[in-house]
């Protein structure tokens, strides 16, 4: 006789499920073998850099290219300035141009672009860089532990709302068009996600609780929407000023797309 699970065992095994995906990303050597997952992780990292980027694209300094990535890694959902990162790093801007198309080109990560009214002006302005596989980030950024992911926890569910919404523009057939944009004025005021549809946009805050802040306010406002949606630690709802802030919780958000 199968045992009955009630809902809070569904929701404790919800958490669980997520705790992993956050630890160790989603190739699947990682997933049905967690205790090695990344010793095989950085089995799959090594052949990628030897077969498909030193031999495909001809890379004479893989350690520059390694560098990259870890350097992309730890800054993950943070502006990426190609002349700052350069001067951190110490690769030429030009280098650091060609290995980041690379790693876009071979799915190891994306970059997402400011919102503008002007498209023009979005495609020349800041980017964000997120990965597409948090396992492989972690291993990159050495995020080994669940302790030492507790101490990133905000930009890693960042970057993990990030990869559900990209498959959803990817992978979904009616989502031809679709853009995904981040928000960030003068005063330097944000937005995580803005998911663009046929014209239609909604503004997705990720938090650790179910926040409203003040960029958040500030955009919603200024674009006049009247809904919007923050990914947080709960179900919630809050009606402030005529909008209407809808909260859903991550684990949740991770089953719908």
């Amino acid at each position: 006789m199968e045992k009955e699970v009630f809902f809070w065992e569904r929701d404790y095994c919800l958490k669980t499920h997520l705790s992993k995906s956050l630890l160790i990303g989603g190739y699947p050597e990682a997933v049905l073998v967690p205790k090695e997952s990344f010793w095989f992780l950085k089995q799959i990292k090594d052949a990628y850099v030897e077969k498909d980027i030193l031999k495909e694209f001809k890379i004479a300094n893989w350690e520059d290219y390694e560098k990259t990535m870890r350097y992309l890694g730890l800054n993950i959902g943070q502006l990426f300035n190609r002349q700052s990162f350069s001067r951190e790093i110490g690769i030429a801007q030009e280098t650091l141009k060609k290995f980041s198309n690379i790693l876009k080109s071979t799915y190891m990560l994306d970059f997402i672009s400011i919102y503008r009214t002007n498209k023009i002006s979005s495609l020349r302005s800041s980017q964000k860089p997120y990965f597409l596989d948090l396992g492989m980030r972690n291993l990159l950024a050495n995020t080994l532990t669940p302790q030492i992911l507790v101490k990133e926890e905000g930009v890693i569910k960042e970057n993990f709302v990030f990869i559900q919404l990209y498959k959803f523009i990817a992978y979904n057939p009616f989502s031809l068009g679709n853009k995904l944009y981040f928000w960030r004025n003068e005063d330097k005021n944000e937005v995580d996600f803005i998911f663009e549809k046929n014209r239609n946009i909604t503004a997705i805050e990720v938090k650790n609780r179910f926040d409203i802040d003040k960029g958040y306010y500030i955009f919603i406002n200024k674009i006049g929407l009247k809904k919007a949606i923050i990914i947080s630690d709960r179900f919630s709802y809050q009606k402030k000023n005529n909008m209407e802030f809808f909260s859903l919780p991550i684990e949740v958000f991770a089953l719908l797309i």
